[in-house]
């Protein structure tokens, strides 16, 4: 994960040149730890519920989702998504850069910013029931079946113009946000910031609080009401997730992995691993899955 200037996560894009990333993720059962993890970035998203359910947290609260049912996250909100229940789950994930869209001041100020900065709606769900909404669904569908196309660009970019325009004509009427949001949702995404670049490294529940300018007991309350999660749990969780992509993409041994993403040893790392996954690292590394 890369980090720019403000903390924020500088997340990639299915083309050069173009900000648009496009995935298709299917999994046949859920996983303790693949999703789930908390994040923001500026970039705006749709996930698609295509088969299965889906638990969506942002910004603390909890949505659950079923097929057919998609939702768009807002730009800079605390979330994660991850399959929940026994059965196979099938999600489309489009995330774009809502700069894309601002082809002249006017565009910006007149169509993109009064969506992305509208405290009325850090996410909003989309049901195929509803005509408006089941035109959005159908145009991310055939975003995704347009991706390869020769003029996948222009095609793309016309479909996200339908959708943000449906977006822009049925959102809520926007509102002042709340002074202590604003600050709490800051300090939760400098907390999680400083993890994610200092995971590596020994650090305490002291130095997670200042990065985000406040004490030790409310960086716990920040972390139960937006993640879930304790700070010392969520930093685990994401080692063990840094953890599992070197198994699977590097042929580093269980050791280096282990001291790379922070773990004291590789006993200890083994264990945690384990528990965590219900396989050891060098059966995750096999494609052993629980």
């Amino acid at each position: 994960m890369i980090i720019d200037e403000n903390r924020a996560e500088l997340v990639t894009y299915s083309y050069p040149d173009y900000d648009v990333f496009i995935q298709y993720f299917r999994r046949e059962k859920p996983t303790n730890l693949h999703g789930g993890i908390a994040h923001w970035h500026n970039d705006v998203e749709f996930l698609v519920t295509l088969a299965g359910t889906a638990e969506h947290s942002i910004n603390g609260k909890v949505i659950t989702l079923h097929r057919g049912e998609t939702i768009f996250v807002n730009s800079r909100q605390m979330h994660y998504a991850r399959p929940i229940g026994g059965e196979r789950s099938e999600i489309l994930c489009i995330r774009l850069n809502p700069n894309m869209l601002s082809m002249s001041p006017f565009f910006d100020n007149t169509y993109v910013l009064p969506v992305t900065q509208n405290h009325n709606m850090p996410y909003f769900i989309l049901r195929e029931d509803n005509g408006w909404q089941q035109d959005v669904i159908r145009c991310l569908t055939e975003i995704h079946r347009h991706s390869k196309s020769p003029s996948s660009h222009l095609k793309i970019h016309g479909l996200l113009c339908l959708i943000w325009s449906q977006l822009f004509e049925n959102m809520p009427e926007s509102s002042q946000q709340n002074f202590a949001d604003v600050n709490d949702l800051t300090a939760i995404e400098a907390m999680i910031d400083f993890i994610e670049q200092y995971y590596s490294e020994k650090i305490s529940l002291a130095q997670i609080a200042e990065s985000g300018h406040v004490c030790e007991s409310k960086c716990c309350r920040l972390f139960g009401k937006y993640v879930h999660k304790t700070p010392n749990t969520y930093l685990i969780h994401y080692r063990l997730g840094k953890a599992a992509e070197l198994l699977t993409q590097t042929e580093q041994s269980v050791t280096e992995i282990a001291l790379s993403c922070g773990f004291g040893g590789a006993s200890y790392f083994s264990e945690t691993f384990r528990k965590h996954f219900g396989v050891t690292p060098k059966e995750y590394r096999a494609g052993i899955r629980t």
